[in-house]
């Protein structure tokens, strides 16, 4: 298969071994180069999916969103009042 290849084990079926056969082999460049459309036109159909799915529930997510950012920012004054002259009832 690789003629500058002198030695006798089987190394080219390992793989580990980037090379392409000598031979040729437009049809393995085409099959790849149609495995990666096919997958960027994927990553880009569930990109806008995601994106109109985000668009349209909006008026849910964003009140949402800002209960736990205001959560979060606001979780260190209550506690100071907790623990000082502001107890729990």
């Amino acid at each position: 298969m690789y003629p500058e290849d002198d030695d006798t084990d089987r190394f080219d079926r390992t793989l580990s071994v980037r090379r392409l056969p000598t031979s040729p082999g437009t049809e393995v460049a085409d099959k790849r180069a149609a495995e990666r459309r096919q997958s960027n036109t994927r990553i880009l159909s569930v990109t806008l999916i995601v994106i109109a799915i985000l668009y349209i529930a909006r008026t849910v997510l964003v009140p949402i969103a800002l209960a736990i950012l205001f959560s979060f920012l606001l979780t260190p004054i209550v506690r100071f009042l907790e623990r000082s002259f502001l107890r729990r009832t």
